[in-house]
């Protein structure tokens, strides 16, 4: 029996709620229908309630909203900045004819099923129809990005200062939240009476900070080492920078090695790297990725400077100008390396830093307190240049023209002094180099003198 009765109340409610909305759409209905030219009941137009309005009066406010939403900007504010801009710049229109269709169609499209249904819906629910009538999405993108480029900032990862070795703490960055930015905007466009629009942006941390590093052991300079080149071979100048900074960053852990070749990659354009002079086969010649020795060499330098133990390192065939005989370390990719073990009990960090025609390569982690390591090099012979004539028959018999200075080459043996408290706690000899000498290369005529005729006759 009670449930009898509930029943009866629950389809007596749905009954009534049909009714008012049946009610409301035939209301409505009749009102639109015996109204002509009207605006749909419950029709907004960005907010501002104009249903019932004539084809007219609805021409007049769509001008006038249309003017005052192409005049005024939109204010867009984040924390301590503010920004004005126009429909224009953020890819939206208002057209007052457009709007004014769009008014005047609800409640007019499709069948009457349709029709009764927008009808009954804008009475009851409120219809808004958006004040800017076309928006290019790509371009209110691209307007929201430019902002985040204002906006963001970068989060900095705890370091130290390559040349000065003091600790640089982390930064906290930002990013702006670019698809709420994007929809905000969209709100705000469709309304007349607009209010500043609040952009937020997300805090990034940092991966690692000073504190992360000392729990490693990471806490001060151990060793550095610079080298400079010429800045106008860009070329060669601009492989240098690549390659410096491909090493930059890496962090050693005790007992791994380090591979130059598998940390900077392939010496291919496709890697990033130009043409450049480089020594193959005894002599200077034009080869993609030419410089990165130069950076190999400086880290190994450091490496040495830090202790590491040398795994895999070959010298140049020629002085290179750069460091010292015997100090050079030569790499090609699948066929040189350079390699060396961290044997200490705590990570080292590898940071590379150009500056104008300067690389310099610093080792930090934890340096043992009243320690030094010297590199040493005994020079064991001197090797004098030779002199290669080529026939040249453009000159003349007996002209000699130098077309390249030569220079001496060398055998050193450089070893390396570990001092603890003064005293030489460790020597190793680290290699035994030879470098060929460069030859003096000159031109030697070929070609006839004119004998005078009288000289001929005698």
């Amino acid at each position: 029996m009670v449930r009898l009765r509930l029943a009866r109340v629950v389809c007596g409610i749905i009954l009534v709620g049909a009714c008012l909305v049946a009610g409301t759409a035939l209301g409505a209905g009749a009102f639109f229908c015996g109204s002509g030219g009207r605006v749909a009941p419950g029709v907004c137009l960005g907010g501002l309630e104009v249903g019932g309005a004539t084809s007219a009066e609805v021409a007049d406010i769509a001008a006038r909203v249309a003017a005052l939403a192409n005049e005024k900007p939109i204010v867009l504010i984040h924390r301590d900045q503010r920004w004005e801009r126009d429909l224009k710049s953020l890819g939206a229109e208002c057209d007052p004819d457009e709007l004014a269709r769009r008014l005047m169609e609800v409640g007019r499209r499709g069948g009457v099923a349709r029709r009764v249904q927008e009808l009954a819906a804008a009475a009851l629910a409120g219809r808004n129809v958006g004040v800017v009538t076309y928006v290019d999405e790509d371009r209110l993108l691209e307007a929201v990005l430019t902002l985040a480029a204002e906006i963001n900032v970068e989060a900095r990862n705890a370091t130290f200062d390559v040349r000065t070795g003091r600790p640089v703490p982390e930064r906290q960055g930002r990013r702006l939240d670019v698809a709420q930015a994007v929809a905000r905007i969209q709100e705000a466009l469709a309304l007349v009476e607009r209010s500043a629009v609040f952009l937020n942006s997300r805090d990034v941390r940092p991966l690692t900070t000073l504190g992360d590093l000392a729990d490693l052991g990471i806490r001060e300079l151990v060793s550095s080492y610079s080298t400079t080149f010429d800045p106008q071979l860009e070329n060669r100048a601009h492989n240098i920078r690549l390659a410096s900074g491909r090493i930059s960053g890496v962090m050693v852990r005790p007992g791994e090695e380090f591979s130059f070749n598998e940390v900077v990659g392939p010496r291919t354009r496709e890697f990033g790297f130009l043409e450049a002079p480089e020594i193959v086969e005894d002599e200077f010649r034009p080869g993609i990725g030419g410089g990165v020795c130069q950076v190999s060499s400086t880290l190994y330098n450091a490496a040495l400077l830090a202790d590491m133990r040398i795994t895999v390192r070959q010298s140049h065939s020629r002085l290179t100008g750069y460091v010292p005989p015997g100090r050079d370390a030569t790499v090609y990719y699948g066929r040189q390396d350079l390699r060396f073990r961290n044997t200490g009990k705590t990570p080292v960090l590898i940071l590379s830093q150009v500056v104008g025609n300067r690389i310099t390569v610093s080792i930090f982690g934890d340096r043992p307190e009243d320690r030094e390591v010297r590199i040493v090099a005994s020079h064991l012979e001197s090797i004098e240049p030779g002199v290669r004539e080529i026939p040249d028959a453009e000159l003349a018999e007996g002209e000699r023209v130098v077309e390249r200075e030569g220079a001496p080459g060398c055998e050193v043996v450089t070893e390396r002094l570990v001092i603890v408290g003064g005293r030489v706690e460790r020597r190793e000899v680290l290699s035994r180099d030879r470098y060929r000498a460069e030859d003096t290369v000159i031109r030697v005529g070929t070609k006839p003198r004119n004998t005078p005729r009288g000289a001929q006759e005698r």
